[in-house]
């Protein structure tokens, strides 16, 4: 019986420390956008007016091993692929989804900043362009 009981100890601590393993790994980002930006007909990016731009404030996370977002706003859960076309650990991360009408959605990480925010460049649904900083 005491053999018993040691052996349970073992294995469910091998399992924890299993679990804790991957959740220690698991990277995620996680970003505010500060500034929204519109492409317009003519060719212009244009900020978009604070009392009009929705989107200023709202978080996402980045999964870094898979490029899943997840988000309000920005989720590409309904996207046709997505993934990871850049994984530099002090370079640049780099995400592409693309989705089933045909649109593709691209965001850049800047991780050689020096700080604990990282820049980021989200271009969204072929026409916004979202600035902001991710953690």
């Amino acid at each position: 019986m005491g053999r018993t009981i040691i052996v349970w100890f073992v294995v469910i601590g091998a399992i924890c420390a299993d679990v804790s393993m991957s959740l220690a790994g698991s990277s995620t980002y996680e970003c505010v956008i500060k500034t929204e930006y519109r492409l317009e007909d003519n060719g212009l990016i244009v900020p978009v007016p604070k009392d009009v731009a929705t989107s200023i404030g709202d978080r996402f996370m980045v999964d870094q091993e898979t490029g899943r977002i997840m988000g309000r706003v920005t989720d590409n859960k309904i996207a046709k692929e997505f993934r990871v076309i850049q994984r530099g650990d002090t370079n640049l991360f780099s995400v592409v989804s693309t989705y089933w009408g045909g649109t593709t959605d691209y965001l850049q990480i800047n991780q050689f900043v020096k700080t604990s925010e990282k820049p980021f460049l989200l271009v969204f649904k072929g026409f916004w362009v979202h600035g902001g900083t991710c953690r």
